[in-house]
């Protein structure tokens, strides 16, 4: 005859939080979530230690102090496509050539070929040709 689990299994309680079961594993093992006398978890008891254990935001920081900016990786590596020749570039990689609008240009040359009334046609042509 099997026993009745008290609790929920440290994958549901993972599932449940929206977490990792690795997580919660590693959390069991350094003793910072409460287990039950059968080795289950109470989730409302856990939910308290979690909010007690977890630093909020550490893996935001950890990013700011490798890469030595304030903005988040999909700051960083959004894309969009240039207003003058049309290619797909980052934010980043725009600020970087010195783009006087890098939303919305890739290069400084690509915004003053629109500001010329270049098309998109032209413009690509011109870059093609290395002008």
């Amino acid at each position: 005859m099997a026993k009745k689990q008290q609790g929920i299994s440290q994958r549901a309680y993972a599932k449940l939080a929206g977490i990792r079961p690795s997580y919660v594993q590693r959390l069991v093992a350094e003793g910072k979530l409460p287990t039950l006398s059968d080795g289950s978890l109470d989730r409302q008891a856990c939910d308290e230690a979690r909010k007690r254990t977890t630093v909020v935001g550490k893996g935001q920081r950890r990013w700011s102090r490798r890469h030595g900016t304030g903005r988040t990786a999909d700051e960083r590596f959004r894309r969009f496509a240039c207003l003058g020749c049309g290619e797909n570039v980052s934010v980043d990689a725009s600020r970087d050539a010195a783009s006087p609008d890098p939303e919305r240009f890739c290069t400084p040359k690509c915004a003053e070929d629109v500001a010329a009334g270049l098309t998109r046609a032209q413009i690509r042509r011109k870059v093609a040709r290395g002008e």
